[in-house]
């Protein structure tokens, strides 16, 4: 017999405590979901939005300007604004403050006037191109997952891996949006891509632990499970770490927001595929091919 093919003495925890982690991750699961929805009876929507989704103004000014000096300016014209600022990583020297406001175009730029600046830029999004790119967004997202679903269930023809693998995409996009509701984090366009990009992220890691389990039954299940998670941990947190150190070092606003909700939803990812469908799994081929 093989090396591989000889049963580890160590036998993972999923193999003795199956139905508890299951449990624990289907509590999480419920817990997220109870809270969005709390937050959507709230206030009427599922995230706080960004300007980009609600609509407004967004004003670029190119270089350093001093933020005390522009607030005075601005609140002559309106009273809901936010700045940003972008910096260059290696200098620490200011590129451009982020202006987004609740303003007309034409008192934005009496505003640059005063302001006394030239380099600039005015983005003008109406409210119902706002509202309207939100709606498309969100049913991008239920027909990717609707089609996820149906190719998994071609692929294994079993319900409970099936399931597994769904549920674990599910909480990787509840539990991203809930996380992101705790912290106050607005989400724009850009986030609402982070989130397909989530789901494929999941979807791979997830389809891996169930082909590796229930396909290669001719090796003991503690091995299957052990390789299965030694690969998929290599995928999750190699891609986890590339996408934290673009966080750090990108100067853009947009790609920081992408690159934030990618890291939570890879760490939850770890935890709903790790943790919940790998017990899942475990406990439906104990059962159905008592191993």
């Amino acid at each position: 017999m093989g090396l591989e093919e000889k049963v580890s003495e160590k036998k993972l925890i999923h193999e003795k405590h199956y139905k508890i982690l299951t449990f624990v991750s289907l509590i999480f699961l419920v817990l997220s979901i109870l809270y969005v929805s709390f937050y959507f009876y709230l206030n009427k929507e599922p995230f706080k939005r960004d300007i980009s989704l609600t609509g407004g103004t967004i004003i670029t000014i190119y270089g350093d300007y001093e933020e005390s000096k522009i607030k005075e300016i601005l609140s002559k014209y309106t009273g809901s604004y936010k700045i940003k600022t972008t910096q260059n990583i290696y200098t620490q020297k200011v590129v451009s403050k982020i202006i987004e406001a609740k303003i007309e175009e034409e008192k934005a730029k009496e505003f640059i006037k005063e302001l006394g600046i030239s380099n600039y830029n005015i983005e003008i999004i109406s409210p119902e191109l706002g509202i309207g790119f939100f709606k498309q967004l969100i049913i991008a997202i239920i027909i990717a997952f609707l089609f996820m679903a149906a190719v998994v269930f071609i692929i294994f023809r079993t319900f409970v891996p099936s399931i597994a693998i769904i549920l674990a995409a599910l909480t990787d996009i509840i539990g991203s949006i809930a996380i992101l509701n705790l912290l106050n984090i607005e989400i724009g366009a850009a986030g609402i891509a982070a989130f397909l990009m989530i789901l494929g992220y999941s979807v791979d890691t997830d389809i891996l632990l169930t082909t590796k389990v229930i396909k290669t039954r001719e090796i003991p299940l503690t091995n299957r499970l052990k390789s299965a998670l030694r690969t998929g941990l290599t995928m999750t947190l190699t891609s986890l770490i590339a996408i934290f150190i673009a966080f750090i070092f990108t100067t853009s606003l947009t790609l920081k927001q992408i690159f934030m909700i990618l890291c939570i939803g890879l760490v939850i990812d770890l935890f709903s595929t790790w943790i919940g469908n790998m017990s899942i799994i475990t406990w439906y081929v104990k059962k159905k091919y008592k191993e």
